[in-house]
């Protein structure tokens, strides 16, 4: 019969042969889900549901909730940071072999023993549901950009916001550089426009659009649709990411009736809202995901009762090099929510092996290492112009102050509430209660930093500005969060009082006030309140129409900008000129977006339309007819070939400054 120490030294002569069995597993599942995506049996939206199943397997956490939250921030955060060196061209995608990574891992630890098979099954709340209800609004808010199906309507809705040339314009960079290094260290991109704007939001689409269009360029209706499409599943995911956040909190996930009014006040704030409703529908998705990774950094931090976890530190890690990759002013408040981490502040808290210490270590090196590629993006600016970018330059954005005040007000006065009730408790959940209380410095450095900004801003250009309203928007939302998870502890806390009857009361009645007036249905003004239809909802409607084709009253309009590309068949610098010039600007969104879709947006070739159609030009000095803006063209730049409408190309050729070659047609 064999003793226990003959049993210890069988296990030790095993552990070998066991782990070279797990790795052996990992690389045969590694290779054979590389070889069924090279042979194309698994591959575009399929792949990306196999993909996300695999990460939500990973046993970061039992809760549901917070595997979301970790792997979310982790996914969307570090995006920027796997195309800042070009990827093998291998017939596999970043995301199907990241995948297939994940996949190879899994079944190693389980084939290992190190990872039992039930721990990759999360554990399922009714806190979960909810938070997967707030998802499927959120999906429904943008579903015609979701299901749009022709490049000719994923423009026409896109049209609606100014900044989604721009924005499909960088996408469009990245796919045909394959690295963003390369768009920051000159040529062959030196000289052209959006070298300096960090594109967090934009890498998160371009792996998505790599997986479902393939690594080379598509046609340029099949980008627009690929592009809308991906730029509307990366919005649901940072709400989806937010959400389960909030309901992961350790005071709200139990409590699945005290989680339905705060994930609808998030919800309708991120959809509906005065603030983060018209986001996407205006052309500003990249600034909704730097808000919502803004916002999972308080989030992080209340659950945070020990520093050591990895996977904490690292979504914390990668939420804020989100936030540097996507509006690097956020990180201001974001410093002021790390404080949190301190509280309370325990030895038992912090690593307790130099090992762990290294971990932390390496997150803090990975963290750093990101802003600092965001903050060079922004230094490659022409002229070293990173401040104007930051702070001045933009368009206008308004908004009522009284709505952006309101929130960061509103949540000072709860984290004080929340410090004050629960300041003389030592029981299991004080430390949640104090961190969440100190997390009130992130909008009263928000609220500083935005005062220091209108200063700024009215010193400087005599008004307040695009980034004043824009800065207070972020402000407002991540307050709107912090509200939420404060209420959602502060309850907790009152639960266990007998005199927490008032303040409840209190709590729900402020809570429904914050329902509508974030919802967009009440307008909070300096000159009073008023009712309305969230402009969401106007946006989302126009979005429907768009998507069920042309009706009577709404004709279809030609899409002049992929006719315009189709034109485009060499490298030369295009530019379009309409027939019909109303003296408006919509001569200089044509051709942003036929830069974008060609490849052609340099400041060179925009300087050109913008001195003709742009914002600071007179409406008479603007060109009336296409011959003028054709001679002003040839005149600015001999070189540039002008793209005109097929019945007005033979009157332009006839024009002795013109030659043959300057002007061409579809």
């Amino acid at each position: 019969m064999a003793t226990d120490s003959d049993l210890r030294h069988r296990k030790r002569r095993s552990r070998p042969r066991a782990v070279l069995v797990a790795v052996a597993a990992g690389i045969a599942v590694f290779l054979l889900l590389v070889g069924v995506q090279r042979l194309g049996i698994v591959g575009g939206w399929p792949l990306v549901v196999i993909g996300v199943i695999a990460v939500l397997a990973l046993p970061l956490s039992r809760e549901l909730g917070r595997r979301v939250l970790f792997i979310g921030c982790m996914a969307v955060g570090f995006a920027p940071l796997i195309f800042w060196l070009p990827f093998p061209q291998v017939g596999v995608t970043r995301y199907g072999a990241s995948t297939a990574l994940v996949i190879a891992v899994l079944t190693a630890c389980v084939v290992g023993g190190t990872v039992r098979a039930r721990d990759l099954v999360p554990r399922l709340r009714g806190t979960d549901a909810v938070a997967a209800a707030g998802t499927v609004f959120a999906a429904w808010c943008v579903a015609p950009l979701l299901t749009v199906g022709d490049g000719h309507t994923a423009l026409r809705m896109m049209r609606s916001g100014w900044d989604y040339a721009a924005h499909f314009d960088m996408v469009q960079m990245i796919r045909r550089s394959g690295s963003l290094l390369s768009l920051t260290a000159g040529p062959p991109f030196e000289g052209f426009a959006y070298r300096d704007y960090p594109k967090g939001f934009h890498a998160a689409v371009a792996v998505l659009m790599e997986l479902t269009l393939g690594g080379d360029l598509a046609a340029p209706g099949e980008e627009l649709v690929g592009f809308a499409q991906a730029t509307a599943v990366v919005s649901v995911l940072v709400v989806a990411v937010l959400l389960a956040g909030v309901v992961s909190i350790p005071s709200i996930r139990r409590h699945t009736l005290v989680a339905v009014p705060l994930v609808a006040l998030v919800t309708v704030a991120f959809t509906l809202g005065p603030a983060g409703g018209t986001l996407v529908f205006a052309g500003f998705p990249n600034f909704l995901v730097a808000v919502a990774l803004l916002a999972c950094v308080p989030v992080i931090v209340i659950c945070l009762e020990r520093v050591t976890p990895i996977a904490p530190a690292l979504a914390l890690s990668a939420a804020l090099v989100g936030v540097a990759h996507n509006w690097a002013l956020l990180l201001v408040p974001a410093v002021g929510a790390l404080v949190g981490v301190l509280i309370p502040a325990r030895r038992g808290r912090w690593p307790r092996s130099s090992r762990e210490w290294m971990s932390l270590a390496g997150v803090a090196a990975v963290t750093l290492l990101g802003v600092a590629l965001a903050w060079f993006t922004l230094q490659s600016a022409p002229g070293g112009k990173a401040v104007s970018h930051l702070l001045i330059d933009g368009g206008f954005i308004g908004g009522s102050r009284s709505e952006m005040l309101l929130a960061p007000v509103v949540a000072v006065l709860g984290a004080i509430a929340l410090w004050w009730r629960s300041r003389h408790r030592d029981r299991c959940g004080s430390s949640e209660a104090m961190r969440t209380a100190a997390l009130g410095l992130l909008p009263l450095t928000g609220l500083a930093l935005l005062a220091a900004l209108a200063a700024y801003q009215v010193a400087s250009v005599g008004q307040l500005g695009y980034y004043f309203y824009k800065y207070g928007a972020a402000v407002q939302l991540s307050s709107i969060v912090l509200i939420a998870v404060t209420t959602g502890v502060l309850v907790s806390v009152e639960r266990r009082r007998r005199t927490s009857r008032t303040s409840l009361v209190v709590a729900a009645v402020g809570l429904t006030c914050l329902l509508l007036v974030y919802s967009g249905v009440v307008n909070v003004v300096a000159e009073g309140v008023a009712l309305r239809t969230p402009a969401a909802v106007e946006s989302r409607a126009a979005w429907q129409r768009m998507s069920d084709g042309p009706t009577p009253s709404e004709p279809e309009s030609s899409p002049v900008e992929l006719q315009a590309a189709a034109a485009v068949t060499d490298a030369a610098q295009h530019i379009f000129v309409p027939a019909d010039l109303d003296g408006s600007t919509q001569p200089r969104l044509t051709n942003q977006w036929m830069f974008a879709l060609v490849g052609q947006w340099t400041d060179a070739g925009y300087r050109i339309v913008d001195e003709l159609w742009g914002d600071s030009v007179p409406v008479e000095d603007r060109p009336r007819t296409p011959a003028e803006a054709a001679g002003r063209i040839h005149a600015a730049d001999p070189d540039v070939v002008i793209v005109v409408p097929p019945h007005i190309h033979d009157s332009l050729r006839s024009d002795p400054r013109l030659s043959e070659a300057t002007i061409t047609t579809w």
